[in-house]
């Protein structure tokens, strides 16, 4: 996988064989940093839980679309934020009180 190869928009064997490996390796910086969250402060942890889930749910809907995120945006849809999302808004608010 070059430079050339990136800015040329190729998405070959190579290429998902690179994003495996980014995948892989980001999901091992997750499972380590996951603990982390529990310690910080209240009013925060609900915020940082949310993201936490949601960029997971993009590695694998990276997976799903063949890596193929070169042409065309890869994201998790609506429902899936909002069922995230929402529980963790009203935590985070009643933390704050």
């Amino acid at each position: 996988m070059t430079r050339s190869d990136l800015e040329r928009r190729v998405v070959d064997a190579n290429f998902r064989r690179l994003m495996a490996f980014e995948i892989a390796r980001a999901r091992e910086i997750y499972r380590t940093a996951e603990p982390g969250i529990r310690l910080l402060a209240p009013e925060s942890r609900d915020c940082i839980r949310t993201a936490f889930l949601l960029y997971g749910d993009i590695l694998t809907a990276v997976e799903r679309a063949d890596y193929r995120v070169l042409d065309h945006r890869v994201s998790v849809g609506l429902a899936r934020r909002t069922s995230v999302a929402l529980p963790g808004l009203i935590r985070a608010r009643r933390a704050r009180r």
